[in-house]
């Protein structure tokens, strides 16, 4: 469903080139754990705790049906964000 996101192209904003790259746990838990454990964004996302938290919910949209791919937002070659980029129409709360 959502295949690609991998080569879709950087989009230039007047801070520099953000691109969208998909999650590889094994490079990119370290990192996503520390983001989640940071209270702002705990207090959000609610995957504060132990790395395999954050790995579990990363991990269940990896092995699922291609709905939610978990990209880390990249600008300028720097990890900044965290998106799950997902088909709004084939979401529960569309329902």
């Amino acid at each position: 469903m959502l295949d690609s996101v991998d080569t879709w192209p950087a989009t230039h904003t007047p801070v520099g080139a953000l691109q969208l790259v998909p999650v590889r746990l094994a490079r990119d838990l370290p990192l996503l754990a520390a983001w989640m454990n940071d209270p702002a964004v705990a207090a959000f996302w609610e995957l504060s705790g132990p790395a395999e938290t954050t790995a579990a919910h990363v991990r269940a949209q990896l092995e699922g049906d291609g709905r939610s791919v978990p990209c880390l937002g990249v600008l300028d070659g720097t990890p900044m964000s965290y998106w799950e980029i997902y088909r709004a129409d084939l979401d529960p709360v569309a329902r």
